[in-house]
Formats: structure tokens, C-alpha cells, sequence
């Protein structure tokens, strides 16, 4: 008689082992199940289809489309734009070429603005000049910069440019200034020049408040004989 209950007692234990791991296997495939279609649906909603839109800027010989991604709008900033490609076409031939390259945020610009020409480099071809990113609060904005290289006939991406923020380019004096803030208490301006092709930081001016004090200090540096000269200057603060 133990025996026989000692049995059906294994297969009874044996059945409710089985029974808890089909209800196991059965709750992880509806879970698995669900968290496919939920990271699906927010792929779907967080990655809204591109388009191609022409833009305003032309030259003789090309014109441009932009592949631009609008998002949604973000509070206080206005519309979220996103851009993945640009479509350089030829205008004699309708031949078309495509640049890598992708940015975005709150632009302030309509999506047919995106992209503008100017001499970047004064070589005197217009190059690309298309906007990347906003910076935010900083106020560091960045522009993408693709250069015309006449040899090629294309455009190609220029990382110095790029990298800069709040570039102005100034085609009469042939200089280019770059601006930065960090933080509240510190601002700096930098201004270049071309020497034989190499771009080369002539001027810096360089601002901040000194903490645990109550002055300002100025640093001007320019390059004179190959060489940065500088000098500083405080003054009090007041408001």
C-alpha cells in the first residue's frame, strides 16, 4: 500500500510539474509575444517616414533635395526637423548624386531653407551650407559644410568647418568667426583666415567671470609672425 501511494503520489507531483510548465511556457510566449508588437509599434511611431524636398538654393549647374523627417512639435521650440541625405542633380544632365549625412533638432528654418550656398572657402565656387544642429540653450548652433571640389565636380563634407559653432563667414575680409558660450560666465570668439589652403586661427578673444571674485577677465590673443600673442585685462564687475 506505500508503494502504491508513494507512486501515485510521483505521478500525481509529475502532472502538476507538467501542467506548471506548459501555464510557465504559455505566459512567457504571450509575454515575448507582447513585447514584439509593443517595441514594433513604437519603431513605427518614432521613426515616421523621410521625403525629398526640393530646396530654394540653385547654381547654374546643380540643384538640391534634402531628405527631411518632420517629428513632432516640441514644446516651446517650435517643429522638430531631422534630415538623412542630400540629392545633388545635375540640371544639364538630371543626373543625380547622393551625400551622406544626417542631423537634426529644432532648426528654425522652413524644410525648403534647409540648405544655402556660399564661398566657404573662398575659392570662389559655391559650397553647401546646410543646417545641422540648433545647440539648444547654449546658443551653439552648427552648420553642416560641404565643399565644391572643382577637380571632382562634387561636394565633399568638411569636418573643420562643421565642427565649428555660430560660424560667420565673412566673404569680403575672407575670415571666418566662431563663437561659443559655457555657461552663463564664459564667452569666447575665435576668428580664421586661409594660408594656402589650411584654415588658421588669427584672432581669440576670450571673456569670463572670475568665481569667488568679483571681476571680469579679457584675454585677446592674434597671431603675429607665425606666433599667438596675448594679453589680459580685468575689470570690476557691474550689473
Amino acid at each position: 500500500m506505500k508503494k502504491a501511494k508513494a507512486k501515485g503520489s510521483l505521478a500525481f507531483l509529475g502532472n502538476k510539474m507538467k501542467s506548471i510548465s506548459r501555464n510557465a511556457l504559455f505566459f512567457a510566449i504571450v509575454l515575448l509575444f507582447g513585447v514584439t508588437l509593443s517595441a514594433q509599434d513604437e519603431d513605427n511611431q518614432s521613426t515616421p517616414a523621410s521625403h525629398w524636398v526640393k530646396q530654394q538654393a540653385m547654381t547654374p549647374d546643380y540643384r538640391f533635395e534634402i531628405a527631411v523627417t518632420n517629428g513632432n512639435e516640441s514644446e516651446g521650440y517650435g517643429s522638430l526637423t531631422e534630415w538623412d541625405g542630400i540629392k545633388v542633380i545635375n540640371r544639364h544632365t538630371d543626373k543625380a548624386t547622393f551625400i551622406a549625412g544626417k542631423a537634426g533638432g529644432n532648426l528654425y528654418v522652413a524644410n525648403d531653407a534647409l540648405l544655402s550656398l556660399i564661398d566657404a572657402n573662398f575659392d570662389g565656387f559655391p559650397d553647401l551650407q546646410i543646417r545641422a544642429f540648433d545647440g539648444g540653450a547654449g546658443p551653439n548652433s552648427v552648420d553642416y559644410f560641404y565643399l565644391y571640389d572643382p577637380k571632382t565636380k562634387t561636394f565633399k563634407f568638411d569636418e573643420q568647418l562643421s565642427n565649428f559653432s555660430q560660424i560667420g563667414i565673412n566673404v569680403r575680409t575672407k575670415s571666418i568667426t566662431s563663437a561659443y558660450r559655457d555657461g552663463c560666465c564664459h564667452h569666447v570668439e575665435e576668428t580664421y583666415r586661409y594660408f594656402s589652403g589650411v584654415l588658421t586661427l588669427v584672432e581669440n578673444w576670450d571673456e569670463r567671470l572670475v568665481f569667488d571674485s568679483n571681476m571680469i577677465e579679457t584675454t585677446v590673443c592674434k597671431l603675429k609672425k607665425r606666433k599667438m600673442r596675448c594679453k589680459t585685462k580685468t575689470r570690476e564687475y557691474s550689473e
